[in-house]
C-alpha cells in the first residue's frame, strides 16, 4: 500500500537506490558568475617590423663617412666637365 501513495517520478529504483535530496548533498550556488571567454589578442605586426628595422643599423665611423663623400665629390667633378657630342652628317 505504500507504493500506491507514491507518484511514478518519486518511486525508488528496483535495486533500492535513489538520488539524495538533502541540503548537504546539493551543489552550492556560485557567489558570482565567471566572465565570458575572450579571444586572445593578436600580436601587432607593425611594431615587430619596426623593431627589426632598428636592429639592422650598422655603426660607421665619421672618417668612413667623410671618405665616402670625398670620393663621391671627386667622381662628380669628372661628370660635369664632359661635353655633349655633336652630330655630324
Amino acid at each position: 500500500m505504500a507504493q500506491e501513495n507514491q507518484s511514478p517520478n518519486n518511486s525508488p529504483l528496483p535495486n533500492g537506490c535513489k538520488t539524495p535530496k538533502s541540503p548537504s548533498c546539493r551543489i552550492p550556488k556560485p557567489d558570482h558568475c565567471p566572465g565570458a571567454p575572450k579571444k586572445p589578442k593578436r600580436a601587432n605586426r607593425s611594431l615587430y617590423k619596426r623593431r627589426l628595422r632598428f636592429e639592422m643599423v650598422v655603426l660607421v665611423s665619421g672618417e668612413e663617412i667623410d671618405s665616402f663623400f670625398r670620393s663621391a665629390e671627386n667622381a662628380n667633378d669628372g661628370c660635369n666637365k664632359t661635353m655633349k657630342r655633336r652630330r655630324t652628317m
